[in-house]
């Protein structure tokens, strides 16, 4: 799954890529550049994971339920990847589905009907595992907020794990992470590296207005301020380092 993830980002960052430079970048950044040279280039295996992943999206789709991912794999496609074990989606769901969608998941993953309906009455999130691979995707029914409206509308549509999918974009993503990263008492670490890996890898492209002024609603500027300096002092050393 993760190799899907890495080979999305890859395509949404340079889409004109062929498929084999595509592969070779994916395995770059996987094994770093040193071991890139040494180790050569091997076609990477197919998981259990990625097939799981399609079906739930595909479920998903089929019954007319929007989503979009989020998180760790999110901010996989748009930085530099990472192991992740979770899947994690925000949904529009609502009551009338919560019966199709809990009958097409039974026999294959452990999904528990009161809990999704305590989720969709509560705007929470309930959570199902893959009982073959103990995959955990959770659902987060998409809270009632200016942003969580204009993340799910901004969504970007990608294609991974065989099949169509919608990610947070760069600037959402980088924004979630920043909130998380303050609502856990700014100790994190991990989340501050997703969010410092996303911010260089899209550093060019990024739409600063927008993370302006949604970290000063979210309360998160001086995190972002602290941010963009970080992958400004990151561009200047990387220009020093360079040749002249």
């Amino acid at each position: 799954m993760l190799v899907d993830v890495i080979e999305a980002g890859i395509r949404a960052q340079a889409p004109s890529l062929s498929e084999e430079d595509v592969r070779r970048e994916r395995i770059r950044r996987i094994l770093g550049d040193e071991l890139f040279e040494r180790a050569g280039v091997r076609q990477g295996t197919v998981t259990k994971d990625e097939a799981v992943a399609r079906f739930i999206l595909d479920t998903l789709a089929r019954l007319g339920i929007p989503a979009i991912v989020v998180g760790s794999f999110a901010s996989n496609v748009w930085g530099d990847a990472r192991a992740t074990h979770d899947l994690d989606l925000v949904v529009e769901l609502d009551e009338g589905s919560i019966t199709a969608l809990v009958d097409a998941l039974a026999g294959e993953f452990y999904v528990d009907e009161v809990s999704v309906r305590r989720a969709v009455r509560s705007r929470d999130l309930f959570s199902v595992i893959h009982l073959e691979t103990s995959l955990k995707i959770d659902f987060f029914i998409r809270p009632d907020t200016d942003f969580e409206r204009e993340r799910f509308a901004r969504a970007k549509e990608l294609e991974v794990w065989g099949t169509r999918a919608r990610f947070a974009t760069p600037e959402d993503s980088i924004l979630s992470k920043l909130r998380s990263f303050a609502d856990g008492g700014r100790s994190a670490g991990r989340q501050w590296q997703d969010v410092l890996d996303v911010a260089e890898t899209q550093a060019t492209s990024l739409d600063w207005t927008h993370l302006e002024r949604w970290s000063a609603r979210l309360g998160v500027r001086d995190l972002l301020d602290e941010l963009r300096a970080s992958v400004a002092d990151g561009e200047e050393a990387g220009d020093a380092e360079r040749p002249g």
